[in-house]
């Protein structure tokens, strides 16, 4: 679930940072990194707590995928630990800027 807050989060930021109440047709996807870019979230890609913010993303697209709820496998327990510490740093970062 840790990719969905994550999406969700970006397109909130979409909304925000676009003045938008409702989101357009485009933004519904699930392309992590689009979402992003398409956000303005990357304006300042010199500032430290963006680069970190990135290397949180890279890991969480690494790591996350839409049909991951569908495949019933048990997941490694060192990469989930992984992927919900950049969840939850990433969700910090992006919350400081919607």
């Amino acid at each position: 679930m840790g990719g969905y807050v994550v999406e969700c989060l970006l397109k909130a930021a979409v909304l925000a940072r676009r003045g938008l109440k409702r989101l357009p047709e485009e933004f519904r996807h699930h392309d992590l990194r689009a979402l992003a870019s398409r956000a303005g979230l990357w304006s300042d890609p010199g500032a430290a707590d963006a680069r970190g913010a990135r290397e949180d993303l890279n890991l969480i697209v690494r790591i996350w995928d839409v049909t991951m709820r569908y495949e019933g496998r048990k997941g490694d327990p060192e990469e989930a630990r992984a992927l919900m510490e950049s969840v939850e740093e990433f969700r910090r970062w992006l919350l400081s800027r919607i």
